[in-house]
């Protein structure tokens, strides 16, 4: 991977998931980033309201080498809000709203963010330790989170409003293991990690501005990573895939098609379903040829190169 003005793998390296992203608005700022359902939004609409979600977190103690929790539905506030919270310095903790309240809990005494990221369609389920006695909630499309995102700045955030420089070792992300085999356990994961993740794979696949990819897996399974900076540190754009969608195979084949997707990331388990899916409803092919990246797949017949892909949240 490497950008318009040159710069290589080396040079990527020292630099930030969000300022890669914030350098790819800058190239193609009218190009479709993001969509979600009938939700359009280009580069430069991500990038000005991560920018606004940003400063509003930084008012909430977001900063370098802090920890939000997003415990929000897959939509297009979702990626808007990963990028806001790598803009701050700070790293996010994925927390599925469809989690049970203990696993929830545990995920907020383990990495104790400073805030917790919900909407007021999931924020029901959190627990105790998200609220009042707990860890701050703000909620997305709450009046008064409406009004502070109108007031706050578009411009990229500075070292002074994040209070530090960004560094391409800190952390990006935390994420947890199931818990099958014992107690859940969190594994950090840096910038550089994912940088260097898409960087040494780049010359495999060729993705770029003609790429569309899809957000099918949830935020708290490492693959959400590979799909949501695979597709826009490389100008491509972004579907997001609404869980009712992504649990109904015949919707979400025809999802593929009207979008025409290019990049799909899939189970074993989802990807037979989607296959018998197409068998039933054969789709129209692609405007190119599908990529088809599976995470720990069997031996499976598809038409599209198929990848197995697997350790994503490993170092690499």
């Amino acid at each position: 991977m490497a950008d318009a003005s040159g710069s290589t793998a080396r040079d990527l390296s020292f630099a930030t998931l969000d300022e890669l992203f914030t350098r790819q608005a800058g190239r193609t700022p009218g190009a479709v980033a993001v969509v979600c359902e009938d939700v359009r939004m280009t580069y430069a609409e991500v990038e000005d309201a991560a920018n606004r979600l940003a400063r509003v977190l930084l008012g909430r103690g977001a900063g370098p080498r802090r920890k939000v929790a997003l415990a929000l539905p897959r939509t297009a506030d979702l990626v808007v809000a990963v990028l806001a919270v790598l803009k701050c310095g700070a790293a996010y903790v994925p927390v599925d709203p469809a989690y049970p309240a203990e696993r929830i809990a545990f995920l907020l005494r383990d990495t104790a963010p400073v805030v917790v990221l919900s909407s007021r369609e999931v924020c029901g389920g959190l627990p105790a330790e998200a609220g009042p006695d707990g860890v701050p909630v703000v909620l997305l499309d709450d009046d008064g989170t409406r009004l502070l995102l109108a007031d706050a700045s578009h411009l990229p955030l500075t070292s002074v409003d994040r209070g530090g420089w960004p560094d391409p070792s800190d952390c990006a992300y935390v994420i947890h293991t199931s818990g099958s085999t014992g107690t859940p356990k969190g594994v950090v994961i840096s910038h550089r990690n994912v940088v260097r993740l898409l960087t040494s794979t780049a010359h495999w696949f060729g993705f770029g501005p003609d790429d569309t990819w899809t957000f099918f897996h949830s935020h708290a399974f490492d693959f959400s990573v590979w799909e949501i900076f695979g597709a826009l540190l490389t100008g491509g754009r972004l579907v997001v895939v609404p869980y009712r969608v992504s649990r109904a195979p015949a919707e979400f084949l025809a999802l593929l098609a009207r979008e025409r997707v290019t990049v799909l990331s899939q189970t074993p388990t989802a990807f037979a379903a989607l296959l018998a899916a197409d068998r039933e409803h054969p789709a129209p092919p692609p405007p190119t040829t599908t990529i088809t990246a599976v995470h720990l797949t069997p031996i499976l017949v598809a038409d599209p190169p198929l990848l197995n892909v697997q350790g994503v949240h490993q170092p690499h």
